[in-house]
């Protein structure tokens, strides 16, 4: 601005000196004539245009830089907001599960306790109506003899319940187990997610869309581990979660793989885990 300011007043002593007839250029005897005044003068004042378009590009380009960081600060809050929003409607999410799981259980106990009465009601009744309480015939009358006391009857013993069906070795993989560790890695041009337990796992598996997931469930099982979301930055996998869909009597917990997109996957069963490929298909 200073040298705007030192433009105009040359600008202006030149014109004044120009109409008074009293400026000769330097190292002449001559005056100037009228029309290089004229000249001098049209090139300063292009100059001073030229230098006031300067300081007013630049004034736009920082106004233009302040207000980019503005609108960056308010894209980082919104998305520090949302982040918050996801968060919190997960742990409702998993509190309403829990709520759900606690009442259901509440309900199948029920359900257990009054399928339960008739049977023991029957049971009741048919070992009042046999002989001694345990279904044997009586025994035969003895000959008449003398009076004799008579010995102290048994007690009555319930008779102990048939053992129950052996559970098939199919029925019990995937049941009763603990999951240690579940960790990503890129292996030959695919992603792999280890899930590691004290035994084989079976669980249910499905796909969602968007966002792309794909969801295992695993019946019976527990978390050996923190259930602390795990970010990943892979190709294909951006994030693991871990979620306690149910509860007692028969807990369910669910392991759910965050994708980029859709890409094809296959499950590897373990003696004590699996894997999951992501981004192949299984080999024939």
């Amino acid at each position: 601005m200073r040298a705007v300011a030192a433009c105009a007043g040359i600008a202006l002593l030149l014109a004044g000196c120009a109409s008074s007839g009293s400026v000769a250029p330097a190292g002449s005897g001559a005056e100037p004539t009228p029309a290089q005044l004229r000249q001098t003068v049209e090139d300063l004042g292009r100059e001073v245009r030229d230098l006031r378009a300067q300081v007013e590009a630049t004034r736009r380009v920082a106004l233009g830089q302040r207000d980019l960081l503005g609108v960056r600060a308010e894209v980082e809050a919104v998305q520090a907001a949302l982040q918050a929003l996801i968060r919190d409607l997960e742990q409702r999410q998993l509190e309403a599960f829990q709520a759900m799981d606690r009442r259901l259980a509440a309900v199948s106990a029920r359900l257990d306790e009054l399928a339960g009465a008739p049977r023991r009601a029957e049971t009741g009744a048919r070992e009042r109506s046999q002989p001694g309480g345990s279904g044997e015939s009586p025994p035969p009358a003895p000959p008449p003899g003398p009076a004799r006391p008579e010995p102290p009857a048994p007690a009555q013993t319930a008779a102990p319940p048939p053992p129950a069906p052996a559970e098939p070795a199919e029925a019990s993989v995937g049941r009763g187990r603990t999951i240690h560790r579940v960790s990503p890695a890129e292996v030959a041009g695919e992603t792999r997610v280890s899930v590691e337990a004290d035994g084989p796992l079976s669980p249910r598996v499905f796909v969602l869309a968007d966002p792309t997931r794909v969801i295992l469930d695993f019946e019976n099982a527990a978390f050996g581990f923190g259930r602390t979301p795990v970010e990943v930055d892979g190709p294909l996998l951006e994030r693991i979660r871990f979620i306690q869909l149910r509860g007692a009597p028969t807990p369910v917990i669910r392991l759910v793989l965050g994708l980029k997109r859709s890409v094809p996957y296959w499950i590897e069963p373990q003696a004590r885990g699996l894997v999951i490929h992501l981004g192949s298909t299984a080999p024939r």
